[in-house]
């Protein structure tokens, strides 16, 4: 009674449960323990992660993990002896032995199996019994109680429309009954020396089953990271003014209306307007876009984004949950508790085939106990229950999909739960988003136009700019120092530099006085364009939406223009989808015209880009809604809520740590061909 009273509280609190092992929100049954040390509960979502927690988390010789390997070695030790002397007694190999030698070999099965069921099975036996008490969601068309219309106004649309808790019958129930019954019933059959005997099957069937879950909750956890470890540390203190002193303080404490200082190479902690400085803001983290925005006094920020040089003081705004960064988690975890389709008929199935077994059951021992045969009805009734053991729900499933998982990772595939091999063959749309994902996420230098009237060559051109960007260490500077570097150009150190945020910088470079920024810093400088520059920017070579001009002696002698570079198979990952009749659309942050251009280059069935992180969302949501089944490829924070509402994401390449988390899958060597082969791996593992 305590234990319903304890998940109905904590359901109708709106506090979210988190398993201990693999982290992920608890939205139906779970399993508590109480540490009697300390008196704290500890809470999983299933049996395996509990398994796993407590073999994983020990420390030393005399810990709980060495007695729980050990019981398992032990317990695979006994059933392989069980199999052998089964397959023995099911072949005639004792057929020349007297009926007692048999009899003795019946001891012998059930002295080998009581250990295996006493070990693993009294456990297994405990958690089915514990979940059965447990609160389950029930789909209902309408909640009229005024608790059920609360309770679905705080949770919203994605959770389960009404909480009920009672007895849950679950796949687990069933593996336990077959197991149980055939224990049981053989240990009734060696002792009356009436009947057969099913050891074997009572003790493989609970060991294949626990070491499935064993398995299955290992490689969750591995691939499942918590979304506080991966976020929270990296903003962890703030700078304010307080009695016109700047003062260190820890995140949490920042108030609205506080001035919080960032510096040059710091995140910014807060949401809000810049009250003083200018600096170029990297804001991929948010936007999922490389390269860099120019902010001035009066425009907006977010936290999590990065001040690349100067320093700014940004008024608080939006401040702990009010945070962008804050209400982009929510909408994530939201997406997470919302329950499985697969996971919902899967359960509802078994919860209708349990009690159909029992009735099965029943009625065989029923009409042979009729019939006066009281050792028929007990073997035949047995015999049902044995032979209803849900092997495809309960043992072949969880190998085939552990199994799949294995494969995936030699493959640099990582498939975060078996439902991936459920939905995504299903997959007819196929969403990408561009930055990071179709390309590589790092603004290259492309094209390069200079005045050869001006300049003798490249290599000096190169050398003059490089020397002066050597004093600045904004992404730009870096990737053109890099290319300097990579062709072997001299570069000569700057005598005296300065830097202006957000536009540019100069400096003498030997007798030269260099200026190098953007567009707007060279208007404020008054550079003036020669008409060589001027006639090659109005043509077709300077297209790239980021450049940087190079100036001295009062005019521009060239111009470098950067972009990010498609990924190589970026094509022939498209061409392969469309060959499996699936549609592609392009979502991006970025401008119209570029995302165009990318989808023209790419094949995409159609594109569409300005989308900020819950138009992305919304996006998804509405190719849902139209039928579809949406497969969102993706890389960066802002793609995670679209990942987690479609109906699979995945993340390509190392990505951000939020990424991985609400992914079903993720590729890490940033190959995006193996996206088709992924849907083709699954489809046959689905059919296994």
């Amino acid at each position: 009674m305590l234990h319903r009273l304890l998940i109905f509280v904590l359901t109708m609190s709106g506090n979210n449960l988190y398993c201990e092992h693999c982290k992920l929100p608890i939205s139906s049954s779970f399993i508590r323990v109480c540490n009697k040390e300390n008196n704290k509960d500890t809470f999983f979502c299933c049996y395996g992660c509990k398994l796993v927690y407590e073999v994983v988390s020990g420390k030393g010789t005399d810990s709980e993990s060495s007695w729980l390997l050990a019981k398992l070695g032990l317990v695979a030790f006994l059933t392989m002896n069980v199999m052998i002397l089964s397959v023995l007694l099911y072949s005639d190999y004792f057929r020349r032995i007297d009926i007692q030698a048999i009899r003795n070999i019946n001891y012998i099965l059930f002295g080998l199996t009581t250990p295996v069921i006493l070990l693993i099975g009294i456990p297994f036996f405990k958690s089915v019994i514990k979940s059965t008490n447990s609160l389950y969601p029930v789909r209902k068309k309408a909640t009229h109680t005024e608790r059920g219309k609360k309770y679905m106004a705080k949770v919203g649309s994605n959770a389960p429309h009404e909480a009920s808790y009672g007895v849950y019958l679950n796949t687990d129930s069933l593996i336990v009954m077959g197991s149980f019954s055939a224990y049981f019933y053989s240990t009734y059959s060696t002792f009356t020396n009436r009947g057969y005997i099913y050891f074997d099957t009572a003790a493989m069937v609970i060991l294949l089953f626990t070491l499935g879950k064993f398995l299955e909750a290992t490689a969750k956890a591995k691939i499942t990271r918590s979304i506080t470890e991966s976020i929270g540390p990296t903003i962890s203190n703030a700078t304010i003014i307080k009695d016109k002193k700047e003062k260190d303080v820890p995140v949490e404490e920042v108030n609205k209306g506080d001035y919080v200082v960032v510096q040059e190479g710091n995140k910014i902690p807060v949401d809000g307007p810049i009250v003083e400085g200018y600096s170029n803001i990297d804001e991929s983290m948010i936007t999922g876009e490389s390269g860099y925005t120019i902010k001035k006094t009066g425009d907006y920020v977010y936290s999590g984004s990065m001040v690349l040089d100067g320093r700014i003081i940004v008024e608080a705004k939006g401040v702990g949950e009010d945070s962008l960064l804050s209400k982009i988690m929510k909408i994530i975890t939201n997406a997470q508790m919302s329950y499985s389709p697969i996971r919902r008929i899967s359960d509802r199935i078994a919860g209708l085939m349990v009690p159909a077994v029992i009735i099965a059951a029943s009625l065989v021992f029923a009409f042979w106990y009729l019939k006066g045969d009281n050792n028929e009805a007990i073997m035949n009734s047995i015999a049902v229950l044995v032979v209803a053991c849900p092997c495809a729900f309960g043992i072949a499933t969880p190998l085939a999909v552990c199994v799949g998982i294995g494969r995936g990772v030699r493959e640099n595939v990582f498939f975060r739960d078996g439902a991936v091999f459920e939905k995504l063959p299903r997959t007819s749309t196929v969403a990408f988003d561009k930055t990071g994902t179709l390309t590589y996420g790092k603004l290259h230098p492309v094209s390069l136009v200079f005045d050869k009237n001006k300049v003798k060559n490249r290599e000096e051109f190169l050398s003059i700019l490089a020397s002066i960007e050597l004093c600045s260490n904004h992404p730009l500077s870096k990737s053109i120092i890099e290319m300097v570097q990579n062709e072997g150009i001299q570069v000569d150190s700057a005598l005296s530099s300065k830097r202006y945020s957000g536009r540019g910088i100069e400096g003498q470079v030997g007798e030269r006085f260099i200026v190098a920024g953007n567009k707007k810093f060279m208007e404020e400088k008054s550079m003036e364009i020669t008409p060589y520059i001027l006639q090659k920017q109005n043509g077709s070579s300077l297209k790239e939406k980021t450049t940087v001009y190079c100036a001295w002696d009062g005019e521009i002698k060239g111009v470098i223009g950067f972009k990010d570079p498609l990924r190589a198979d970026a094509l022939s990952t498209t061409n392969s989808l469309k060959e499996m009749g699936l549609k592609t659309i392009l979502l991006s942050g970025d401008n119209e015209k570029v995302v165009e251009d990318v989808a023209k280059k790419t094949g995409m069935d159609s594109s569409k880009g300005f989308l900020l992180p819950d138009e992305k969302l919304n996006e998804i949501k509405k190719l849902k809604n139209c039928g579809n089944k949406v497969l969102m490829v993706g890389d960066g924070i802002n793609d995670a809520p679209a990942l987690s509402t479609a109906d699979v994401g995945i993340a390509v390449g190392s990505g951000t740590d939020i990424v991985n988390e609400n992914s079903d899958v993720s590729i890490i060597d940033s190959e995006l061909i193996k996206i088709p082969w992924t849907i083709r791996f699954t489809k046959e593992v689905r059919k296994k």
